[in-house]
């Protein structure tokens, strides 16, 4: 089976055949890479993948075991383009007629290149991946920020209300994906809801996600850990949730007045003109007095966010609207004490009291009465049930057979 991916990233082993240089484990999209490379060594599987990147014109190259076809398709931010082109068309249509693939699977719905794909396929079987949905991330964007605490503290560019207007524009070139496409993977009872709510028509499979390789070894222990620390893997913009930690940190501190919070990323706060966002937090640490109680720790590869994770008394994941955390389900596979909001796909993660704790995105105040019955609970936390239904979930094996399975099945109904 001939199968074609387009994905958002530049694969590590592309980048290191575009460069000639050692490149290593992406920081995001690792599980993305796992799984393209089970899949690569499938009995009979031929596999391209379709990668944006800083080049002149499409270029192809082989790896070890994916063929890898590099198209221009960044912008100057180093993202992929948000609007539609006729140019990304034309792209797609030329690599598809050369390849000329059994199968596409689009990963991703929230760039161009995604619907230009979709295009351009034409009668080859198509199926979409879920990952989130930018509609979903336009609508919650600042959820938890009053119109006057952004008012306050608006900068003379670019605040909040931009950002949230350009996800708005990108989710149209999204939705036309959605109601256009016939075949969809995802991985969580809300994502299902979401995508047949636009296309009530559409065929829905499931299957889980095989994360990064070092998250599978391991295990958390209490008396390894920071007591009083808790871990959140992103917190650079407002849809992460970190203002909502901010407001419930106080009454943490009342009963623990050690706590600390560590954020994965680099130091927004940081820097002569902070952004938006940035000033919001900054009143907030002011005047909650938190200065010295959140930590940035700097971009995190792989490793180093396993360390992070087994240093953490309680990892939070307190996003505004999230499908499946990639970081949550890490969290869970080491065993770490977890505590997520009840948003979006994050109850599919979260199925019963041994797999974590979940509280209304809105209610600080019960974040912070569940951020102190698990540091009070840390020594007789059994994580065992936790790492097993994770192990079941992220099965690299499992969900390589699953989405084999998928393809042949669309292929048959094709």
């Amino acid at each position: 089976m001939k199968v074609f991916w387009t994905v958002n990233i530049l694969f590590p082993e592309a980048e290191m055949l575009l460069l000639k240089k050692t490149a290593g484990l992406a920081a995001s999209g690792g599980w993305l890479i796992g799984a393209a490379e089970a899949l690569a060594t499938v009995e009979g599987m031929e596999l391209h993948i379709a990668c944006p990147a800083r080049v002149p014109a499409t270029k192809t190259l082989q790896g070890a075991h994916i063929c890898y076809h590099l198209y221009a398709g960044l912008q100057r931010n180093g993202e992929p383009f948000y609007e539609t082109s006729s140019q990304l068309d034309a792209v797609f249509r030329e690599m598809l007629e050369e390849i000329r693939p059994d199968l596409i699977d689009i990963h991703g719905t929230e760039y161009a290149h995604s619907l230009s794909c979709l295009r351009a396929a034409g009668t080859i079987p198509t199926v979409v991946t879920i990952q989130g949905f930018v509609f979903s991330v336009a609508e919650h964007y600042r959820d938890g920020l009053g119109l006057r605490e952004m008012m306050m503290h608006r900068p003379f560019h670019r605040g909040i209300r931009h950002e949230q207007a350009s996800f708005r524009r990108r989710a149209e070139g999204e939705k036309a994906l959605i109601r256009q496409a016939r075949n969809f993977i995802g991985r969580t009872q809300w994502d299902r809801g979401q995508v047949l709510s636009l296309n009530p028509g559409a065929r829905y499979f499931t299957c889980q996600e095989t994360l990064r390789e070092p998250f599978y070894e391991g295990r958390w222990r209490w008396k390894d850990c920071e007591k009083h620390s808790i871990f959140l893997s992103q917190g650079s913009y407002p849809l992460k949730g970190l203002h909502q930690v901010l407001k419930a940190l106080p009454v943490v501190l009342k009963t623990y007045p050690d706590t600390k919070v560590y954020v994965g990323g680099l130091n927004i706060l940081a820097g002569r003109h902070p952004g938006h966002y940035a000033r919001i937090l900054s009143a907030l640490i002011r005047r909650h007095h938190l200065e010295d109680r959140l930590v940035f720790t700097g971009n995190l590869d792989a490793e180093a966010m396993k360390r992070r994770f087994m240093l953490a008394d309680v990892f939070l994941c307190p996003s505004a609207i999230e499908n499946s955390s990639n970081s949550l389900g890490e969290a869970q596979l080491l065993g770490v004490p977890c505590i997520a909001a009840d948003r979006g796909g994050l109850p599919s993660l979260i199925p019963d009291a041994s797999c974590g704790k979940l509280y209304p995105f809105e209610d600080t105040e019960r974040l912070a009465r569940l951020i102190c019955e698990n540091f009070a609970e840390g020594p007789a936390f059994d994580n065992a049930p936790m790492r097993e239904m994770a192990r079941r979930r992220h099965d690299g094996r499992t969900n390589c057979t699953v989405l084999s399975g998928i393809y042949q099945e669309i292929l048959c109904h094709a």
